[in-house]
């Protein structure tokens, strides 16, 4: 991987990362200000609906910037490596991200509370939770994302600007 590509994932990753953390973390407060503990099925399902919300939050935008990067000349990133696997066109893409990430964050939720003996927790604690998980898992994705659109060969390559066929 050249320099170009990995400062590019890293911009990737901290921009998609601190957006996720602060927009998630905010529309949790804002639809619990009454500062209520949440019981499991309460956070299993705002884990579920948060994670749609990350995974269109950052798969459409990063799309988007990595397309504009190869278009202004960025190279491809030629290594072989396992993220071909992942499907090329961005709706499948965020349609398998979104299912893999929520099965990660209900398995890690469920791991939590049952630490917690299946009791609520408080409100800042998961907020305190929401906006670490968010930033990792939107930084993630946003890198993962972004690496996908530099490989060679995908089927929604950009059209170069203004026509040019070169």
């Amino acid at each position: 991987m050249e320099n170009i590509h990995r400062h590019f994932l890293k911009i990737q990753f901290l921009s998609s990362g601190a957006g996720n953390a602060v927009l998630n973390s905010l529309f949790f407060w804002a639809g619990n200000r009454e500062q209520n503990p949440l019981s499991f099925p309460a956070a299993a399902v705002d884990v579920f609906i948060t994670c749609i919300f990350v995974t269109l939050l950052v798969t459409l935008p990063t799309v988007h910037f990595t397309r504009k990067a190869l278009q202004a000349g960025m190279p491809l990133w030629e290594q072989k490596c396992r993220i071909d696997r992942l499907p090329g066109k961005r709706w499948a893409l965020c349609l398998v991200l979104w299912l893999f990430s929520t099965v990660a964050m209900e398995a890690v939720i469920a791991g939590i509370y049952a630490a917690n003996g299946w009791r609520p927790i408080g409100f800042h604690v998961l907020l305190l939770l929401k906006f670490l998980w968010c930033g990792l898992l939107g930084g993630s994705l946003g890198a993962l994302v972004g690496a996908k659109y530099l490989r060679p060969g995908k089927p929604e390559r950009p059209t170069p600007l203004h026509g040019d066929a070169s």
